[in-house]
């Protein structure tokens, strides 16, 4: 049953100045709210997405497709298969519920309580990793790098180059000391490229790159040596499940 004004179907209900998802009269639901459902990318993988059940008599169970309207109260089914040539599918989905995108078990059950957004990845035969970007991304101080894509993936590996630069301390002033370049290639994170004594830390999470820029040094035979990352250059990520 829908819930209409004027022969035109009602779409959001506010009541004493809160949104109202759902309403019921005499037992049957007159009115539930409709959200999107919504495929992004599936990289080794089918999914299918199943309605079980629904508080809006006019929404047929069965199978749903991206673009789908979906309703309050709706209980779906995701479930993510594995293409030939890959393995250990994994669903992931934001339900909507403030969680965010979410690693998912595999078929995964849930009620509807706003929009769905989904997706799933393999890996193939070895668990090898994509690239990604390949280019050349210079930055001097401690930040974040992003790369479009990243997000569909568990891990990464990262080739990179790190400078360092070293300052000697002593009674009468500073002086330069040697500068050098320290590279990384197709290495898994969390890792830590070190100087002699600095070291640029590199982790990620949700899609991200995070690098720290960390300053060391030591006391020696009446000076002060200081050791600092001068600039850390990507020029190639690769994702992996």
């Amino acid at each position: 049953m829908a819930l209409k004004f004027n022969n035109t179907d009602i779409n959001k209900v506010i009541f004493n100045g809160t949104e109202k998802f759902v309403l019921n009269f005499n037992g049957t639901c007159c009115f539930c709210k409709q959200f999107t459902l919504k495929q992004q990318t599936a990289l080794g993988t089918t999914l299918n997405v199943y309605r079980n059940s629904s508080p809006n008599q006019r929404a047929s169970t069965g199978t749903l497709y991206s673009g789908n309207s979906i309703y309050y109260g709706d209980s779906l089914t995701i479930s993510c298969t594995a293409n030939s040539g890959y393995n250990s599918p994994e669903l992931r989905a934001d339900i909507g519920d403030g969680n965010g995108l979410q690693i998912r078990t595999n078929p995964f059950t849930f009620n509807v309580v706003g929009d769905v957004a989904y997706f799933g990845i393999a890996s193939t035969g070895g668990g090898s990793a994509t690239t990604e970007w390949t280019g050349s991304q210079t930055y001097t101080a401690s930040g974040s790098f992003t790369v479009p894509g990243l997000s569909n993936y568990s891990n990464f590996e990262v080739t990179a180059s790190v400078q360092f630069a070293e300052t000697y301390f002593e009674e009468n002033g500073e002086y330069p000391g040697n500068e050098y370049t320290v590279n990384i290639s197709n290495r898994s994170l969390p890792a830590t490229i070190t100087g002699s004594y600095a070291n640029v830390s590199l982790t990620c999470t949700s899609g991200r790159i995070d690098f720290q820029f960390n300053i060391s040094g030591e006391y020696s035979k009446g000076f002060y040596l200081m050791e600092e990352p001068v600039s850390i250059t990507f020029t190639k990520v690769k994702g992996k499940v």
